[in-house]
Order: C-alpha cells, then sequence, then structure tokens
C-alpha cells in the first residue's frame, strides 16, 4: 500500500519551456545549537 503524500505549496522560479518548471518552497527549521528559526528553501525541478 503506497503511503499518503503530501502536498506542497511553493512559488514557480523558472518556466522555461511549455512543460518544464521549477518551484521552490521554503520552510521554517530550528537551528540545533542556538534555536533560532530559519528559512530554507528547496527547488523541486
Amino acid at each position: 500500500m503506497r503511503s499518503l503524500r503530501r502536498t506542497v505549496v511553493g512559488t514557480v522560479v523558472s518556466a522555461k519551456m511549455q512543460k518544464t518548471v521549477v518551484v521552490q518552497t521554503e520552510r521554517l527549521v530550528q537551528h540545533p545549537k542556538y534555536k533560532k528559526y530559519v528559512r530554507r528553501r528547496t527547488k523541486l525541478y
């Protein structure tokens, strides 16, 4: 049985061809030592 997939929301960074897009997502991650939340970006091709 396939596990449940999560929906990711992001912004389209580039769409150079008709069926090709690059989407960038942001997530907040807590710094291990300083406990401050830092934004991490991920590009989905």
